[in-house]
């Protein structure tokens, strides 16, 4: 192929202009170059290139070509009946597919134009698509209601509406390969930058460049040609009369009419430029090639020199002809001119014929990875002049700018958002409705001008997740109060100079966020009155806004225990909770920040201003009182829950109006411990037989049953205090003695006296009532409550029923022992005496013989296995009463002593013999055998507590009686191990 080959990297466009013949200022039209001047159409081509990794900016001169021909409609690319276009096609007409006729597949260029006829219920846009399914830049048409349409390529292999639609007489337009090859072209001109080195280089690669038949011009000649036919377009883009465009007089006169050669003059010795100049080798060379400019000191920043040479050329019809990438040529014929989508459209569907010319832009392009110059040609698509309402909206952005003195004006950019149909025009922004107010370059060759907004489709991302075309037209002051509307003005004109009307664009600008305080600690106190009094502490940074009030709300949470899974997630005490509208406290502070409440005091709250080494944050403590502890912790709904309070506040400004801090407010959090110790039922006095000794270990055991709870926190853990009987009854006789109630010298005596009463019921008979006597004293209840060590350092859990005790096989008297609760905050309960004493005495003789027990784990049926059950039998060598046996049961491995068994179990039932036999175990007689000497049998049904796979039984019997020895049980059976399951 004589161009080459087709590439996607050019995107060309062109636009048709009557030529009025006239110039930007009225001056006359020079002479020598008619063809120009007397054109009746002129048409302007705009292009841009895109770099890839291979290749980039073009080696030489582009060419510029235009088609002999008119493109005409053939059979074969038409379709007569009607296309819906909707869900079920997914919104897409694939054309090849309606048109097989058609060979795109040899076209790489695609369709240049098509024409149908819309048939829509509803506004609804359609656009054309590439070979790889994006939108075509340039092709979208807005549909207002059904009626005749045109898509404008090049490249478009399919079109894709926004909504449910239909096509009819579907007519395409495009160049055949054959057409391309036969070179059926003619030469219009060579173009290249204006720029050159400085100082001039030789074998400059962009001179000999060429316009209308003009061969071997200049880099400066050429341009002049080229400024003079922008010239003429731009002046003749206001309509068929030269009159001005439709914008400001401001903006026709700074901009539209302003000198070609006057931009060129500006434009030249930018450092952009300059650098192109300078280092075109590299570029051409290199795609992606960029400058290292230093900041200052080891400060630098890589400049694309010629990605960013693009986006300038795409400010204004000026700036891309002095950049070589654009070029107004005069059309032979006379093409009508058409303003509106639709009357194009009718047109094409009418006559069969596209009433536009097509040109192509060829050149060399140097590829970075073979090396080799390799030739690339594009096809120019057709831009109709632009419409209005190409802006979707104003908005204000994020973030502001805060005041820059206390109480002053806030700022926030404010940009508008255009449609896809914008993109490549340029927009001139105006913050209000005089010519003052155009937004206007702030330094450099332009400062001063009316600013260029180039309208770019980006790519989404995460900051524009929908590929917005965004225009930022800087920082505007917000109101102080309330949000205020603003009128801005926005003037678009397309990459050819036409202009479409200018628009009134609102924007509702909304005041500085109301600042919030800054939520430090919270923590809760417990008064000796039994009330609960949160602290808050907050602070304010005045440093931009005066402070009018605050208002702190609190809100007490029941939670349950953490899971697992909670523990690693987020913290559920830090979940915000909405700003109540009633309930919350609030106070005002004066210019000094001193706290006050004009509005009453509800909720009593106590703040005070702290001192503060910076005048510009204030510091508050905050004092809520939350009520009683026994109301607040009374209302836990499980014993297992705790409490955490939460805390809010917003804050109004002096100058917000009746704003408020906006959501998320901050927040923090305490957790609510209860401050109670646990209340413990309170019990008599009672005396408690230990076991008889042990003569291996030397030790006596006794089991004492936990207190129960009677209010307030659960206990969480118990400790075991202890006294010996010889510390209590002296401390308890000399107390008597200073007390007046015994003559001193006496205690001895007393003592002794006491000591000899071997009847251990007796004897506590005796110092019961001294000990009364005492403890109704304060002093001497502290001073008994010193005498009581712990009985251990670990912590009885609450969850057992009794504890065990360990005293000396020789002890002939009694222990005292005290228990005391823990709650789960650690608070413990008071040692009490008077209600929650234990005595325990150890039995002076051996008692009678041991009972035997025996264990049948498994029955005839195995119903004992299957229900977790198991048969005991307990014999003796005297009759006994089934209440005076008591089994004692524990899992732990390794217990091999039956004293060593920690807990009582109940059994289910009491069985008859014959029950036994008749239910679960028919060979009884045959297990138990003859001669057995403890011919006393009791039968019992057990329940095991467990499934542990090793459990331990005992038995003692215990026959009530009058006597204290009496009353002492027996020893405990042989322990019987068992393997269950």
């Amino acid at each position: 192929m004589i161009f080459g080959e087709y590439s996607g990297r050019i995107s060309a466009r062109s636009a048709q202009i009557l030529n009025q013949r006239v110039l930007l200022d009225g001056r006359d039209l020079p002479g020598g170059i008619d063809e120009l001047t007397q054109a009746p159409v002129l048409s302007t081509i705009n292009w841009s290139i895109a770099a890839t990794e291979r290749r980039y900016f073009p080696h030489g001169n582009m060419s510029v070509f235009l088609f002999n021909r008119q493109l005409r409609a053939r059979d074969e690319w038409s379709v007569p009946g009607q296309i819906p276009i909707g869900a079920a096609t997914g919104f897409t007409l694939d054309i090849k597919a309606h048109l097989p006729g058609l060979p795109l597949s040899r076209y790489p260029w695609g369709v240049l134009a098509c024409a149908f006829e819309a048939r829509t219920d509803a506004p609804v846009e359609i656009w054309g698509l590439d070979h790889l399914g994006e939108e075509v830049p340039g092709s979208r048409v807005a549909l207002a209601a059904g009626g005749p349409a045109a898509v404008f390529g090049p490249g478009v292999f399919a079109l894709q509406a926004a909504g449910e639609m239909s096509i009819d007489r579907l007519s395409v337009f495009t160049l055949r390969d054959k057409d391309v090859a036969r070179h059926e072209f003619a030469l219009r001109a060579e173009v290249g930058p204006a720029y050159t080195p400085d100082p001039p280089a030789g074998g400059w690669r962009y001179e000999d460049q060429s316009y209308l038949g003009e061969t071997a011009l200049s880099p400066a000649r050429a341009l002049a040609y080229r400024l003079l036919a922008d010239e003429l377009a731009r002046a003749s883009a206001g309509g068929p009369q030269p009159v001005h465009p439709p914008v400001t007089a401001y903006l026709d006169a700074s901009v539209h009419r302003r000198r070609p050669e006057e931009i060129w003059c500006r434009l030249k010795p930018m450092e952009l430029v300059r650098l192109m100049a300078d280092n075109i080798e590299k570029v051409v060379q290199q795609p992606y090639w960029t400058h290292r400019k230093m900041l200052g000191g080891s400060d630098y920043v890589e400049v694309p020199v010629g990605q960013l040479m693009q986006v300038l050329a795409m400010t204004g019809p000026v700036e891309a002809t002095c950049l070589g990438q654009a070029v107004t040529l005069p059309i032979p014929s006379s093409p009508p001119i058409f303003e509106a989508n639709a009357e194009i459209a009718r047109f094409m569907l009418e006559r069969g014929v596209a009433p536009f010319p097509v040109h192509v832009i060829s050149a060399d392009f140097f590829d970075a990875v073979s090396g080799q110059v390799a030739k690339e040609f594009a096809i120019t698509g057709l831009d109709l002049p632009i419409q209005g309402g190409l802006v979707r909206l104003a908005r204000q952005g994020q973030p502001g700018t805060a005041p820059s003195v206390l109480d002053g004006p806030a700022s926030a950019p404010v940009e508008l958002v255009v449609g896809k149909g914008a993109s490549g025009s340029t927009f001139f922004l105006a913050k209000g409705e005089h010519p003052d107010d155009v937004i206007k370059t702030p330094e450099g060759a332009e400062a001063g001008l009316p600013k260029a907004f180039l309208a770019l489709e980006p790519e989404p991302g995460p900051a524009n997740p929908l590929g917005e075309t965004r225009l930022d037209l800087g920082s505007f002051d917000l109101p102080p109060d309330a949000p205020a509307m603003r009128q801005l003005g926005a003037f678009p004109r397309d990459r050819f100079g036409r202009w479409a009307l200018g628009e009134a664009v609102p924007v509702v600008l909304d005041p500085w966020p109301v600042g919030k305080p800054e939520m430090i600690s919270a923590r809760v106190s417990y008064p000796p009155d039994g009330s609960v009094v949160a602290q808050l502490r907050l602070s304010w940074n005045g440093r931009f806004r005066t402070l009018k009030e605050i208002r702190v709300a609190s809100n007490i949470l029941e939670l349950p225990p953490l899971t697992a899974a909670e523990a690693k997630a987020e913290d559920r005490e830090q979940q915000p909770f909405p700003m109540p509208m009633s309930g919350y406290g609030a106070f005002e502070v004066d210019p000094q920040g001193r706290p006050s409440f004009p509005h009453g005091n509800p909720l009593g709250l106590t703040v005070n201003l702290l001192s503060s080494a910076v005048p510009e944050i204030r510091t508050y403590d905050v004092f809520v009182p939350l009520g009683q502890a026994v109301d607040i912790f009374g209302k836990l709904t499980s014993p297992d829950n705790h409490l955490v309070m939460q805390f809010q506040a917003d804050a109004q400004e002096a100058i917000s109006g009746e704003r408020w801090s906006q959501p998320p407010l901050p927040l923090v959090h305490c957790t609510l411990d209860d401050p109670r110790p646990p209340t413990l039922a309170p019990e008599p006095w009672r005396l408690t037989w230990s076991s008889l000794p042990n003569a291996v270990t030397g030790e006596s055991r006794a089991m004492l049953r936990l207190p129960r709870p009677a209010g307030g926190p659960p206990p969480a853990g118990f400790l075991v205090w202890r006294a010996q009987e010889t510390a209590v009854a002296d401390l308890v006789l000399r107390f008597l003695v200073s007390e007046g109630r015994l003559e001193p010298g006496t205690e001895a005596a007393v003592l002794r006296k006491l000591r000899s009463e071997t009847g251990l019921r007796a004897r506590l008979g005796l110092l019961q009532p001294l000990m009364e006597t005492a403890l109704r004293r304060a002093e001497f209840v502290a001073a008994f409550i010193d005498l009581f060590g712990a009985n251990d350092v670990q912590l009885v859990p609450p969850g057992a029923d009794a504890v065990e005790v360990v005293l000396p096989a020789s002890q002939s008297g009694f222990e005292f022992f005290l228990f005391t609760a823990m709650s789960k905050a650690r608070v413990w309960s008071a040692k009490d005496p008077k209600s929650l004493m234990r005595i325990v005495a150890v039995p002076e003789r051996q008692p009678r013989l041991t009972p035997d027990l025996r264990i049948f784990t498994s029955d005839d049926t195995k119903l004992l296995e299957l229900t977790g059950h198991c048969l005991a039998m307990v014999s003796y060598p005297t009759a006994f009463a089934a209440e005076s046996v008591r089994f004692y049961w524990d899992a732990t491995p390794g217990r091999i002593d039956s004293n060593e068994l920690l807990f009582r179990i109940e059994p289910v039932q009491e069985l008859t013999r014959g029950g036994v036999e008749a239910t679960y175990l028919s060979g009884l007689s045959g297990l138990l055998g003859d001669g057995d000497a403890l011919e006393h049998r009791r039968f019992f049904l057990l329940k095991r507590p467990n499934d542990a796979a090793v459990q331990h039984f005992a038995v003692d019997l215990r026959s009530p009686g009058t006597q204290p020895l009496e009353e002492v049980p027996t020893r405990r059976s042989t322990i019987q191990s068992h393997h269950f399951g």
